[in-house]
């Protein structure tokens, strides 16, 4: 009968203590564990979220020459916005709200096979500011296509922002054409469409008409 007592009183203890573990906070892990993974090019901007976010997060990166964090918005900044570098590389992009830890591995890969919009230059002055991009096609067998149209955002307030334009404008209907494996580059003048006032010091995205993967038609560059 003891022998029976015994086993009863282990077999409690064992199963206690296996409720134990498994009632134990579902973040006791994710503290150590990265919860999403992104693969971005470089030059990019990404949105990352956090659904109820119990306090104010406050955001950090492990290598800011990999990814950089743009701006915060939404309650408790619980939005970010992140920029990726010009070179490949890794990181880990932290949250930290409370008590608690989110963890998001960001992987920037080279884009020598991507057909996209890269931002070659910027010229500014009292009076006028240009940006040079550069249009690639890395297709080795389509053509890839471009027009006149574009327009500029402004990063304010955590998010992208349309910069208005001083007048209406109707851009020329004209399509340019890329071959496979070759490039063009094209300059804008910014000052011919917006108020050189309205270009203030900050982080920008020119956004081009072509015929590339949307995240791939805008180049970042910054206004000084």
């Amino acid at each position: 009968m003891k022998v029976k007592k015994k086993l009863i009183v282990a077999f409690l203890i064992s199963t206690v203590a296996l409720f134990s573990v498994f009632l134990q906070p579902a973040f006791a892990s994710a503290n150590k564990e990265v919860v999403e993974e992104y693969l971005l090019t470089p030059n990019v901007s990404k949105m990352i979220k956090i659904e109820s976010a119990p306090k104010e997060v406050k955001w950090t990166t492990s290598k800011k020459s990999v990814v950089t964090i743009l701006g915060t918005r939404g309650e408790n900044k619980s939005t970010v916005t992140i920029k990726t570098g010009d070179k490949p590389g890794t990181c880990i992009v932290k949250a930290k709200t409370g008590d608690k830890e989110y963890r998001f591995r960001v992987t920037v890969k080279d884009d020598d096979k991507v057909s996209r919009v890269k931002h070659v230059k910027t010229t500014q002055t009292k009076k006028a500011v240009r940006v040079k991009l550069k249009l690639v096609n890395n297709s080795s067998k389509k053509d890839a296509y471009y027009g006149e149209p574009f327009h500029l955002e402004r990063f304010q307030d955590g998010k992208w922002v349309e910069v208005e334009m001083k007048e209406p404008v109707v851009f020329k209907a004209v399509l340019y054409i890329i071959p496979p494996q070759k490039s063009a580059n094209k300059t804008y003048y910014l000052t011919n469409y917006y108020d050189r006032a309205e270009l203030t010091k900050g982080t920008y995205r020119l956004c081009t008409n072509t015929f590339f993967k949307k995240a791939h038609r805008y180049a970042i560059f910054s206004i000084k």
